[in-house]
């Protein structure tokens, strides 16, 4: 099964939407994740404050950590490997690496 893990920084909620003034561009990523598990891939996000035992274990990730510091955060793996760093995948990268028809995530994941 093809995997996405999303490495965070530090939130209040693993999800990033526990206030009621939510980020737009997380609201976007969490309707991102669901469609992927609606497609069969598996997806798990990691909480900077709240595991940092996953960070920790998780060679790839230390290793931008440790180049980059806390600002490369997120870190986005696809199928362990680093795919990006810096800022969340926009829907068309979701849909390349997984092999996804374009526009499927970006009807699903709509803010508007």
């Amino acid at each position: 099964m093809r995997q996405l893990a999303l490495y965070e920084p530090a939130m209040l909620c693993p999800s990033g939407l526990c206030d009621g003034a939510s980020d737009p561009e997380r609201v976007r990523i969490f309707n991102a994740l669901a469609c992927l598990r609606a497609h069969t891939i598996a997806t798990e996000r990691h909480n900077y404050a709240l595991d940092p035992l996953a960070f920790m274990m998780t060679p790839a990730v230390l290793d931008v950590l440790a180049a980059h510091g806390e600002n490369c955060l997120p870190i986005t793996l696809v199928d362990d490997a680093v795919a990006l760093f810096g800022r969340y995948p926009t829907a068309s990268e979701l849909e390349t690496w997984f092999d996804l028809p374009q526009g499927t995530l970006n009807t699903a994941t709509s803010t508007a």
